[in-house]
This record gives C-alpha cells, structure tokens and sequence, in this order.
C-alpha cells in the first residue's frame, strides 16, 4: 500500500499540532505522558538489555538505538505537554504540575544518557585508577583492558599482591573497588580467562569477551 502526499502531509500536520500542544493538556498529559511515555521508556529498556544479553558485534549501536529513541520521544511528549500547559485555559495549578512532570520526564532521560555520553577522562578518579595502571615483568597483564580501541568503558587489572590481580569494570560512572566487580585472580590458570598473547585476553564475567 503506497502512501499518497496528501496522507504524509496529514500526517505531519497532526505532529505538528501535538508538539505545539494543540491536542489539549488532557490527552497530552494523560494519554501520553502517563500512559503512553512509560511502558515505552521500560520498552527502550527490555530492548537494551536483551541486546546486552546477546553481544555482537554491533552491541553497543543497538544498545544505543533505543536509548536514542527513548531521548527522543521523551523530548517530542514533554514539549507537548509544556506548550499544552501554555495555552490551557483551566485552574492554574494543573498547568503548573503539567511543565512540573514534563521537565521531570525530560531530566530522567537526559542526564542518565549524558552520563553515558561523558568521556571517560573527564571522570578524575577513573582517569587516575587508569594512570597507575603499569605493567611489569613479573605483572605482565596489569593495564586497562578495552573490546575496541574507541569505548569510554573496559576492565582495569591491578596487581593486589601474591600473584594475584584484581579487576574490575570501569565506565563514565568510575571503577568497581578492587574485588568487589569479580574475585581476585592470578589470571593464568583460571578458566574464566584465556590469554591469546600479552596483548589480548578473553574473560568471561558473563558471556565470553574479548579484550
């Protein structure tokens, strides 16, 4: 079925007349705000987590997709609900709660996702944890270990002591306390990991991972 002009222009019209709060704050609010905006939120987030799941290559764009959509959808329905609180005609308090709840939706996808987004180095206790992070000859697997060259995200191994190591996973957020991410590990020998060379270990925490 083939979608004439006339639809599309229909079509965008309505999106137009949503985002600029011409629906009415009932229906803006209601119907989308409270009803239609969390069971997509906690959709974005099954779908994130069920491609954490099953990694691939391509984890990290599909994980991110939905978190982008989520950004996005949230953005279109809480400026639909403020323009919608604009022009309402009713008891003041409504409009007041109604851009109240709109810049509530807004940060609570905002910021969670600028975290994600902050790089690694601007976290000064990470980029510390990072810097101490010398390999010897006795340690040769001490380092920060990433899957690709351009994550903001990987393991830190340190040395603990007695030939031991701990790791730990770093993000945007910082670092696991040592031991506290996995147990302490000498590493060779431990069948949770396989060491390819002294560049390269495959860890499994809980699928199989190559860093």
């Amino acid at each position: 079925m083939t979608v004439s002009v006339e639809q599309r222009r229909r079509s965008m019209a309505k999106i137009a007349d949503f985002i600029n709060g011409k629906i009415g704050l009932s229906r803006s609010f209601w119907l989308f705000g409270t009803l239609v905006w969390p069971f997509f939120t906690l959709f974005c987030l099954f779908f994130a987590l069920l491609v954490f799941h099953y990694p691939s290559n391509f984890t990290i764009l599909l994980s991110i997709l939905p978190f982008l959509a989520c950004f996005l959808f949230t953005l279109v329905v809480s400026l639909a609900i403020w323009r919608s609180s604009s022009v309402y005609n009713g008891k003041k308090v409504w409009s007041v709660l109604a851009k109240a709840y709109s810049v509530a939706m807004y940060s609570l996808i905002f910021f969670p996702l600028a975290g994600q987004l902050v790089p690694l180095s601007l976290n000064q206790k990470t980029s510390a944890t990072i810097r101490n992070l010398r390999p010897t000859p006795q340690m040769p697997y001490v380092g920060f270990w990433k899957e690709k060259s351009w994550h903001n995200f990987g393991i830190a191994i340190a040395p603990v002591g007695e030939g031991t190591y701990s790791v730990s996973f770093c993000g945007p957020g910082g670092c696991f306390n040592p031991g506290e991410w996995t147990p302490n590990t000498p590493i060779v020998g431990d069948p949770r990991y396989q060491v390819i060379d002294k560049d390269t270990i495959v860890f499994n925490a809980t699928t199989w991972k190559r860093y």
